[in-house]
């Protein structure tokens, strides 16, 4: 039945406004008519899939045409994948949405966490007993309002929330481990185009939590995709929650843990983050080293790094987009004219999760993933060891910043090009 037979045909008196009950989808109580008429209106989305969508009462017909045109889309339940829970924002993922997940989060740990004291000798940084979770955004349209609601859902629901505004993932892991927190929010859409959001939710190990109760809870297992992803899906071990039952609060509100609210505080992890990472950029050589990346917080530390470096940087940014890391993508194919016209030794492009890393040599290829493996296990024992500063224990697994800082590394133990050594690697693989 389309929308304008329905308004014949399904019209409430004015005066029976008794006759039905009008509860929005995703929302316990009951509205009036009038509310319903006005969401309606100004296309409120819970009304695409809504069962009382085709009552427009005296709804103009140019309004009821529009309704009809967006009849196809109906708002749908955020997606869980191995990144994390995602969504289009407004139709699949709203603020509220995320904010109820992250309510429902806080409750977790609420629960998880032990009636006595704290013993450790570290402070943690929630010195009340309750849940300490450090929030974050990445650069998206959509992300700082999103932040907004989780940071309100959280301190509702008692939680001492540290805000670090605008971050990567890697060092809103950092920033977990570095605080002792309880646990971790980013709000990010990584993997997805612009007009995506989601949240990517970490445990007190800075580890994310497995988005199903299949997958092993065991961490800092890396992922041996072809794209040479620096980090996969990890595990908490201190939760017994997936992701999936995170996002099945999305429309339901989570009881509060406690009657008290927590306090907020804003803590820029940035220069912490950059000064441990300056432990994996030791003894380098001369080189010139082409970066690309959508995402400025990316470009702004490694060119802070670089800073100190006796590297010549040139820095290429890049739209925001879903990106395939081969020669045909017209992102490589910006970067491989940047490596060739600036005489670079190395190429890397720095996905928008600042995890997944395309490597290209001096000629501007793309390098296969398999040999860059085969060329970082190839080190010798002693250079390995220096790759892991005992300074540096929070630093956690699959930075991209760090697997650059570790092929730069390679290449200054030699003055082969990275070409070379790629193909010395593979034929002593063989």
């Amino acid at each position: 039945m389309d929308y304008t037979t329905a308004r014949l045909e399904n019209r409430v008196p004015a005066g029976d406004t008794n006759r039905k009950l009008y509860i929005c989808p995703g929302e316990t109580h009951p509205i009036s008519r009038s509310v319903h008429l006005a969401r309606l209106t100004n296309c409120y989305p819970a009304c695409r899939s809504c069962a009382l969508r085709n009552e427009t009462g005296l709804i103009s017909d140019r309004t009821v045409r529009r309704l009809a045109a967006l009849e196809g889309f109906a708002a749908g339940s955020p997606i869980v994948t191995e990144r994390g829970i995602r969504g289009v924002y407004v139709n699949q993922m709203t603020a509220g949405g995320a904010g109820r997940i992250a309510a429902a989060f806080a409750g977790e740990l609420s629960r998880a966490m032990p009636l006595i004291g704290r013993t450790h000798a570290r402070r943690p940084a929630s010195p009340l007993g309750r849940p300490a979770i450090v929030v974050g955004h990445d650069q998206r349209p959509s992300s700082a309002a999103v932040q907004y609601q989780v940071t309100i859902a959280l301190k509702q629901a008692g939680c001492d929330v540290v805000e670090t505004g605008r971050t990567t993932g890697p060092c809103l892991q950092f920033t977990v481990r570095n605080l002792r927190a309880t646990g971790g929010i980013h709000v990010t859409g990584s993997g997805c185009p612009p007009a995506w959001t989601g949240l990517d939710i970490y445990g007190s190990d800075g580890l994310r939590i497995p988005s199903s109760g299949t997958e092993p809870v065991a961490a800092d297992k890396p992922d041996r995709s072809p794209s040479l992803r620096t980090g996969g899906t990890e595990g908490c071990p201190h939760l017994r929650i997936t992701l999936e039952q995170l996002a099945a609060h999305r429309d339901q509100p989570a009881p509060r843990a406690t009657r008290s609210a927590g306090t907020h505080r804003i803590k820029n992890s940035l220069p912490t983050y950059r000064d441990a990472l300056r432990a994996e950029f030791h003894a380098l050589r001369p080189l010139v080293v082409c970066v690309g990346s959508a995402d400025e917080v990316v470009l702004q530390l490694i060119t802070g790094l670089f800073d100190e470096l006796p590297c010549n940087l040139v820095t290429v940014p890049l739209p925001q987009r879903v990106r395939a890391f081969h020669n045909a993508d017209p992102d490589v194919g910006q970067l491989a004219a940047a490596v060739q016209e600036s005489g670079a030794h190395i190429g890397t492009i720095v996905d928008d999760d600042a995890r997944r890393v395309c490597v290209l040599d001096e000629l501007g290829d793309v390098v296969e993933a398999a040999g860059l493996r085969r060329l970082l296990d190839d080190r010798p024992s002693d250079v390995q060891r220096q790759e892991q500063p005992e300074m540096v224990p929070d630093m956690p697994p699959g930075d991209a910043i760090v697997m650059i800082a570790r092929l730069l590394s390679e290449l200054s133990l030699s003055d082969a090009c990275l070409s070379r050594r790629i193909r010395d690697a593979l034929r002593s693989a063989a």
